[in-house]
């Protein structure tokens, strides 16, 4: 089975965020959990409510199953074959992470206004659903139904994130530290991780090797920034691959600078 960029449902949009994907090494920015929603730096994709993330799956993570709707599936197909629907288009076909599909279909998102939040989607969502049944958020289910089709509508001023996406849940860290351990994979290899309470909040504490050279991070994730536990988990490896970017950029910068010597 592929390999797929993994979200979990309902967790702040940063595919294409205006700040660098995720947390970078130190721990997340900001002092509020408002400031973990990130909005599109593209004007033509800003939206007034935070976008969330609904149907980024991999065949590492479970996911809930029923007998879809139809009139769901039939909408949700339409918006996500429908060039007028369809934004932040890529280059790739990336193959769903289940079974042998690859269609161009594949290398895009849509956008489907909710309550207070705009769902973003990856468009192989509509074969998620038809094809493997899988259930999304009841919210994302009822907006798109609700929708008729239409996409969510740029402009406007920001709101403030709904409470429902900033009430705090309970962090399970021996499950955050499981998860971390999963998501760093390819050219990485995690040879320590370390998770410890301190004032305030949760200090991170990893070692990690990679083609580059090892590194090391060492952050600390404030009390407001842990939400829920995949969230907590999906921030830290960001942090790691954050790292892992700076390493390559200076690398990259290093050897431009010895060729102009």
């Amino acid at each position: 089975m592929s390999t797929m960029t993994y979200f979990a449902d309902l967790t702040p949009y940063e595919y294409f965020a205006f700040h660098p994907i995720g947390w970078p090494p130190s721990g997340p920015l900001g002092t509020c959990g408002e400031d973990l929603f990130a909005r599109s730096a593209d004007p033509q994709f800003v939206y007034s409510d935070p976008e969330v993330n609904v149907g980024w799956l991999d065949a590492a993570h479970p996911f809930a199953t029923a007998q879809p709707d139809p009139r769901f599936v039939g909408l949700l197909a339409m918006m996500c074959d429908s060039r007028e629907h369809r934004v932040h288009q890529t280059r790739g076909y990336p193959p769903c992470p289940f079974c042998d599909l690859w269609t161009s279909v594949a290398s895009a998102e849509i956008r489907v206004q909710g309550d207070g939040v705009v769902y973003a989607a990856p468009t192989l969502i509509a074969h998620y659903v038809g094809a493997h049944h899988y259930t999304p958020p009841r919210g994302f289910v009822e907006a798109v139904l609700r929708s008729e089709g239409a996409s969510a509508t740029t402009g406007g001023a920001p709101r403030p994130v709904p409470d429902e996406l900033l009430r705090r849940e309970p962090i399970d860290w021996r499950t955050v530290d499981a998860h971390v351990r999963t998501y760093v994979r390819g050219d990485l290899v995690l040879r320590e991780l370390e998770i410890e309470p301190v004032p305030d909040g949760m200090r991170v504490w990893a070692r990690v090797d990679c083609s580059i050279t090892p590194f090391a991070i060492d952050g600390v994730i404030p009390d407001w920034a842990c939400l829920r536990t995949d969230q907590v988990a999906y921030g830290i490896w960001t942090m790691i691959f954050a790292r892992e970017q700076d390493l390559g950029t200076y690398r990259f910068h290093s050897q431009l600078m010895l060729r102009r010597r």
